[in-house]
């Protein structure tokens, strides 16, 4: 049995008293100590998926259908105290801005204490240290803002994991850090989860950054999973056009000196999808039926589906 399994799961939004479907039946299993990388552009729904597990939709939206099954039980049909009692305990989540989630008035020190109940501060200091903070003696008595983006990512990281969570949800933890900051906190995921043996849903728009980390991979357009498999599958065997369009995005340093690439158009508006497959209008091998019916989901390979006509 899978430790988080979503099915069929759909989400809109309300304005202006207008319905608007976000997410379009959305699928997704993780088992006992994977990583699952979800890639997609922004708008595409990763993070209402991943908000969703936790039961933290924004103002406006609602939950029209499916389940989401967490060792068994039901998320969807909890109480809210029911689900107090998962998160950060069973389920954590490390979110895009440390600088916003961070209260600037209390110390690092202060803020992780408040996830471990009779705590001291040698127990802070160790949580810490087990995040590869530089000088976590210091970094306890400090605020937010003295702090580095990578610094306050890891003390993110250690507030999450203070209560050794069987899950972790990290939705793009690295959008605002460097280059050489965003690669240590990947290596630091990857050695954790290795350590802990938990299971971590890897939410980024970076394909690169994903395949570091994750050993599945499902990719994600306009509130649908669009293909999903082995990492190796859907970095050298990809079957949709969508998920050839990102690889061809990804610097090369064969092409140096030339222009990146880009997939054409945009992410559409999702009050005005057609019938069809969303992608058809950006998709350079589309045909007829791609703009009439929507794609169903085939097998292409072990554990390799895709939502495409042409596969």
């Amino acid at each position: 049995m899978a430790m988080l399994k979503i099915e069929n799961l759909r989400v809109s939004f309300t304005r202006e008293k207008q319905k608007i479907p976000v997410l379009h039946g959305v699928n997704l299993e993780i088992e006992k100590g994977e990583v699952l990388g979800l890639a997609g552009e922004s708008g595409c729904g990763k993070s209402i998926t991943a908000l969703s597990v936790l039961g933290l939709l924004p103002p406006g939206a609602d939950f029209d259908g499916g389940k989401i099954f967490f060792e068994g039980s039901n998320l969807l049909q909890m109480k809210q105290e029911q689900l107090r009692e998962i998160r950060g305990k069973k389920i954590a989540m490390v979110f895009q801005e440390p600088a916003i989630s961070l209260d600037p008035l209390f110390t690092i020190g202060n803020q992780i204490g408040e996830t471990l109940p009779n705590s001291n501060l040698k127990d802070i200091e160790r949580l810490l240290e087990r995040v590869k903070m530089p000088q976590p003696d210091e970094v306890l008595h400090q605020y937010p803002h003295q702090l580095s983006g990578g610094m306050a990512q890891r003390a993110m990281i250690a507030m999450a994991l203070a209560q050794n969570p069987s899950l972790l949800i990290a939705d793009e933890p690295t959008t605002s850090l460097d280059v050489t900051t965003e690669a240590e906190i990947v290596a630091l995921l990857r050695e954790l989860q290795k350590n802990l043996k938990m299971s971590i849903l890897f939410v980024s728009h970076n394909l690169a950054l994903i395949s570091n980390i994750a050993a599945k991979i499902a990719i994600m357009y306009a509130g649908k999973i669009v293909e999903v498999g082995p990492m190796n599958e859907i970095i050298y065997k990809p079957a949709h056009p969508y998920t050839r369009a990102l690889l061809r995005c990804l610097p090369n340093p064969e092409k140096r000196g030339k222009p990146l690439a880009s997939v054409p158009g945009s992410v559409p508006e999702l009050s005005t999808l057609s019938s069809g497959c969303a992608f058809a209008p950006r998709c350079p091998e589309k045909r007829g039926v791609c703009e009439r019916e929507i794609p169903k989901v085939k097998k292409v390979g072990e554990g390799h589906f895709v939502a495409c006509h042409k596969c």
